[in-house]
């Protein structure tokens, strides 16, 4: 049976998060193919120049040359400008961004409020937050506003969600649910690392719509990125959300 796995932030080329993709820290890419997907959750990175450089095609190259197929959901740290304006085409059952890399084969980038059936499982994708350190960030360099969710986009999140009855398997974001953020936050005991997230939970539009959806919809168990750690939070009725970071990719089963 085809295999569907994920992962955490990777920041690109510029940050060691990118190790992650390698064979020792994830043994079971060899035994993969292309029918195996491998999602990651926001905060790719790699198109973070307005334009292509030799070292990031390089990057891209490797990365698409790997036994498996790459897809990822966008984040808050993305050039919004190049993710926009990729070519699309249609694969899992919705539109996708298609990044081109020669020969060696594509990546993907999972749009907003879609679901895709991947592997014969349905996955609801929704990416962005919005970043704590935004003012000193630069715009159009390196931050976008195009990281928090338009109401365009929330719309169609919630039509997506009753065209199938409001029932996934899985769902795959970058932030959490604003509950799920200060779940975390309340068991954090860096006080500058607390003190971020609880101003992101009152603050995260996204992480707020993202309760929203967490309240109308039924799923296996949500998957996400963005918060720089390792953590399964249970909420009331016992669905695991699962925060991913430095651990290995992830199967979802």
């Amino acid at each position: 049976m085809n295999r569907v796995f994920v992962m955490g932030d990777t920041h690109g080329s510029y940050a060691p998060d990118n190790l992650k993709f390698n064979k020792t820290n994830w043994p079971t890419q060899d035994k993969l193919t292309k029918d195996d997907v491998l999602v990651q959750l926001g905060d790719f990175g790699y198109l973070w120049n307005n334009k292509q450089t030799a070292e990031e095609y390089a990057e891209l190259k490797h990365l698409a040359d790997k036994n498996y197929t790459l897809a990822f959901v966008d984040g808050n740290h993305e050039n919004f400008n190049r993710l926009d304006n990729l070519p699309t085409e249609e694969k899992w059952g919705n539109e996708v961004g298609v990044i081109k890399v020669g020969k060696w084969g594509n990546i993907y980038h999972l749009k907003r409020g879609n679901i895709y059936t991947i592997n014969d499982k349905t996955f609801l994708v929704i990416g962005g937050a919005r970043s704590t350190d935004k003012l000193q960030r630069t715009a159009g360099i390196s931050w976008w506003a195009r990281e928090e969710l338009s109401y365009n986009e929330q719309q169609h999140t919630l039509t997506s969600l009753k065209k199938v009855d409001h029932k996934v398997d899985f769902v795959l974001t970058h932030t959490m649910p604003s509950q799920i953020v200060q779940a975390y936050a309340h068991r954090e005991t860096n006080l500058w690392i607390k003190n971020s997230i609880l101003y992101e939970k009152e603050k995260c539009p996204v992480a707020e719509f993202l309760q929203h959806v967490a309240d109308i919809t039924e799923f296996k168990e949500w998957f996400s990125g963005h918060l720089h750690t390792d953590m399964t939070i249970e909420d009331g009725a016992g669905r695991a959300y699962n925060i991913m970071y430095n651990e290995a990719p992830l199967e979802v089963t």
